[in-house]
């Protein structure tokens, strides 16, 4: 058993950050059209292949597009509050297209990782549904279905699915798989990884989630070979670690980061066992020089332990498929 190495990003631009930060963090949303590009280019050089888990709304070609997917998606659910303020926040905040409205429109990026060797286009649903903030079943399965609409317009086979804000809920995976999807990134058995609502007990475990991405505390999610996913359901692939930002970090704290993380992925590598390492684009819309050489650390260790040990890099629809998911 040799393992694999696994990446996934969140490529949302500004629908994951649509309820805050929205003027602090246009610089890091703007900075993805340039640096998504560089990302791909080092995946292709160090031969790493990984899954884009995309926000169908910002690969809609323009604005009135995506406002009748969101009125369609609107007149088939019993409470439709949430289209109701998603289409408030269009009209006061969204343009036309991508050329005039770059934070909230993408397809030449979603092109781009199209025709780019072994990357994979998964959904992140058409809005950025959060299901467990709005528990509303058919109203996540009608946004998963249009999300995956949109990319399948675009050329992509959608065969994967991140959760947004990772608010995992197994109790949605036969429907998902009804439409053609076969792989998620869960949480796996980690507590602090699990979504939860604001209050104590998200603030520790958010605190002992950032004391684990610098120091060996914590459980790590690997996932052995012998343990590949079910046929009658959904494979989960569980995220076993965030690539955190530089963001309000000193160099020498963020590279005890890479050094967990490079510890990480030698444990798996050895053992025979998958890592699974994620995070957004727009963790390196600013300082973006630093961001991507410090990816090219990890990705050189992933070099040396591909040589070593054999270990591969899969995307998620790779694991799927090599698992005999149909």
């Amino acid at each position: 058993m040799t393992g694999r190495f696994v990446v996934s990003l969140d490529f949302e631009l500004m629908w994951g950050m649509r309820e805050s930060r929205r003027q602090h963090y246009a610089q890091n949303i703007l900075g993805v059209h340039t640096v998504l590009p560089q990302i791909l280019a080092l995946f292709e050089r160090y031969g790493v292949r990984a899954t884009w888990a995309t926000v169908g709304a910002l690969a809609c070609p323009h604005r009135e597009d995506l406002k009748a997917r969101i009125a369609a998606l609107s007149s088939e659910v019993s409470n439709p509050q949430y289209y109701d303020n998603l289409r408030r926040y269009i009209a006061a905040n969204v343009g036309n297209d991508e050329r005039e409205d770059p934070l909230h429109f993408g397809g030449s990026l979603v092109q781009r990782i199209l025709d780019s060797a072994g990357q994979d286009l998964g959904t992140h649903t058409l809005t950025h549904y959060p299901l467990l903030e709005c528990p509303d079943k058919q109203a996540f399965i009608g946004d998963l279905r249009s999300g995956m609409q949109v990319l399948q317009e675009s050329g992509a086979e959608v065969r994967s699915l991140v959760f947004p804000r990772n608010q995992v809920q197994t109790g949605i995976l036969a429907e998902a798989r009804a439409l053609g999807l076969r792989t998620y990134r869960g949480t796996g058995e980690s507590s602090s990884e699990r979504w939860r609502a604001p209050g104590p007990a998200q603030r520790w475990h958010r605190g002992i989630r950032l004391m684990g991405a610098y120091l060996p505390i914590g459980q790590t999610q690997f996932k052995s070979e012998s343990s590949a996913g079910e046929e009658q359901t959904m494979m989960d692939i569980p995220g076993s670690r965030f690539l955190r930002p530089l963001s309000r970090q000193s160099a020498a704290v963020h590279a005890l980061h890479l050094l967990r993380v490079k510890n990480e992925m030698a444990a798996a590598a050895r053992q025979g066992l998958s890592y699974h390492l994620w995070w957004h684009p727009h963790n390196f819309g600013q300082h973006s020089e630093r961001h991507l050489k410090a990816l090219e650390t990890l990705l050189e260790q992933y070099r040396h332990l591909n040589d070593r040990f054999g270990w591969q890099s899969r995307n998620m629809n790779d694991v799927g498929l090599e698992a005999g998911q149909p």
